[in-house]
């Protein structure tokens, strides 16, 4: 679990760095966070079932959520000693997400101006019952 959600808050904060729409954003989100679960032979019910679980044991999620900035602040310090200690460019952390935008043009690097955090101002699907 603790190397799902970090990949998943490095994958957010890509999407955030580099997606100016939030409707993409969402449709890159989903797509990119069911790659991560194939990657570690997790179902979206599995995940799903483990992070409600740590949602009503909030003492458990602070242990977890403890353990997941250990795992970034050493993702982050491994790059840093690859590059000598440099700053780390955002393109080396970057994985290469392809978006098919229909159409609309590139806006990589440009955040025109949008506030904070695009996923979090994004429309939520929402299935009625019928």
């Amino acid at each position: 679990m603790v190397q799902i959600l970090a990949d998943v808050h490095i994958m957010e904060s890509l999407i955030e760095s580099n997606v100016s729409f939030p409707d993409t954003a969402v449709m890159v989100y989903n797509k990119e966070h069911k790659n991560i679960l194939k990657k570690y032979g997790v179902s979206n019910a599995q995940f799903t079932k483990s992070y409600g679980y740590y949602g009503k044991n909030l003492e458990q999620m602070d242990r977890l959520y403890e353990i997941v900035l250990d795992t970034l602040t050493a993702r982050e310090a491994k790059l840093l000693t690859k590059k000598g200690s440099a700053p780390v460019a955002e393109d080396t952390l970057q994985r290469n997400i392809q978006v098919d935008t229909n159409g609309v043009p590139s806006r990589k690097g440009r955040r025109l101006g949008r506030p904070g955090d695009v996923l979090m101002n994004a429309p939520q699907e929402v299935k009625e019952d019928m």
